[in-house]
């Protein structure tokens, strides 16, 4: 029969778990509205394609979310070739989320700024990388590595899920505040005069 103990353990551990899993729900959401904010075409069209994107990212695992979000340049999945867009019929948006940006101020002479924001995409990317591993093995391999039924393995999974709990979580809000920012500079860009003048350009 169980102690009272080991069902404890055993519960906080099934609890940590849970949370962690629902965590990485978030941050897989999160990872796939940053890429369906790449999206380009006529203006006539955008509603139709962003829809389209939207469903197709949605049935992608996490794995190749990411990996879509990591190339370099990163682009829109639905983005045509550059040479298409010599003749165009109408309005054309382009707006492209790419998480290899390295932002510097003014002076780009500042080599060691440019080397910092360097670092920190390389830091980010790999962040995300060991996330969508660690993501999977909790998934489908948590109990090969720390079998419940023995205590010492009780223990230090929940030392593990409560330092993999605090790494999604700042991945998460770094993701939300990049959201945050996008949606805000597209919101200011889509009110803007500039914009309106450029949809309603008449037909000539």
């Amino acid at each position: 029969m169980s102690s009272p103990v080991r069902k404890k353990e055993i519960s906080e551990v099934l609890q940590k778990i849970g949370r962690n899993v629902l965590l990485f729900q978030l941050l897989e959401n999160q990872l796939k509205t940053l890429l369906t904010s790449s999206i380009s075409g006529y203006v006539s069209e955008i509603q139709s394609k962003q829809k389209e994107f939207i469903k197709k990212t949605n049935k992608m695992p996490m794995g190749d979310v990411t990996n879509q979000l990591l190339k370099k340049p990163n682009t829109s999945l639905n983005s045509p070739p550059v040479e298409e867009l010599e003749d165009l019929e109408e309005p054309w948006i382009s707006i492209t989320y790419s998480i290899n940006s390295v932002k510097i101020n003014e002076n780009k002479d500042n080599l060691s700024e440019v080397k910092a924001g360097e670092d920190h995409v390389k830091a980010r990317k790999k962040l995300l990388k060991e996330l969508v591993v660690e993501r999977n093995k909790l998934v489908h391999h948590f109990y090969e590595q720390w079998p419940l039924d023995v205590a010492e393995n009780r223990k230090s999974a929940m030392t593990f899920l409560d330092s993999q709990s605090e790494r999604i979580q700042a991945a998460i809000n770094k993701l939300g505040e990049e959201l945050y920012t996008l949606k805000a500079a597209v919101d200011r860009w889509i009110s803007s005069p500039e914009f309106q003048a450029f949809i309603d350009v008449p037909d000539e």
